[in-house]
Formats: structure tokens, sequence, C-alpha cells
């Protein structure tokens, strides 16, 4: 999952800001067109799946999904064209490679242009953590804003 798909064009390469942590994993089935079970299930059937999916997780590793797709939405809002926020689960190929390279532990860390940012347990602290993320970010995006100009 990637953000923010902007068209606006800008003059230095975006900060990679990538959100590492074990979130679950779904299994989806073609959502192109009308499902045939939804005339035997009902047309909500696809998002029943998908629920059930999740109640089947802990609901810590619930959570961590929550969290993540919250900062990932307010850092690509915030810094818009000058960031590329990638969501990176811990149990694929690209996420073991992130946990190898920076020797990461724990349920959600951030890392910000390779500098790695761990992240609280706790869910309700999001706006303080996200201070936190803000700083990291917005220090990388003047480093590299200054380094090209």
């Amino acid at each position: 999952m990637f953000y923010p798909p902007h068209s606006i064009t800008y003059d230095v390469p975006p900060v990679k800001v990538q959100l590492w942590g074990l979130f679950p994993t779904y299994y989806n089935m073609c959502r192109g067109g009308p499902s045939p079970w939804a005339a035997f299930a009902g047309e909500d059937f696809m998002d029943r799946i998908q629920e059930e999916q999740v109640s089947a997780y802990p609901r810590e590793i619930v959570d961590n999904m929550r969290k993540a797709a919250a900062m990932a939405e307010l850092v690509a809002l915030e810094f818009g064209p000058r960031v590329h926020v990638a969501i990176v689960a811990a149990d694929s190929f690209s996420g073991l490679a992130l946990s190898l390279k920076h020797r990461l532990r724990g349920d959600l860390n951030l890392i910000v242009d390779g500098n790695v940012v761990p992240l609280s347990r706790d869910l309700g602290d999001l706006r303080g953590e996200y201070e936190r993320v803000r700083a990291y970010t917005e220090r990388a995006v003047k480093s590299l804003e200054e380094s090209v100009a």
C-alpha cells in the first residue's frame, strides 16, 4: 500500500517513509464486477469475508494495522508529494529484508530515509507518536531539499 498517488510534480525526489510491522494478511477474492456469490450470500458478502479474516488475528496485530494506516495517512496528508509512504508487512520479502538490514524488533517501527524510529504499542498515544514521526520526517525532507538546492 503506497501513499500518496499525487499528480503534483516536485523537483526534489520524495523522502522514503516506511512503516514496518506485523499486519493481517487479507486473502481477497476478485472484486471486479458482480460476485456470483452475491446472489446467494448477499451484497456485503466480500466485506463479511474480510471481517471474518481479521477477527481471527490477535487484537495487537489489528491495532498495529490501524495505527500504521492512521500514521501513514497523517504523514501523506501533511507532507504530500515530498514523501513516499509505504506500509511494509514484516512477514513479506521486503519486510524480512528491512528487519535484517535495520535489526527491527517490536510491533511497529518507522523508517524515515534509513533512520529507524521505534513506535510505542499504545494505540491511544497516536497524537504524541505523530509529533515524533513528524519531527523525523520534517528533518529528512529539509535535509534532502537543502542538499539538492
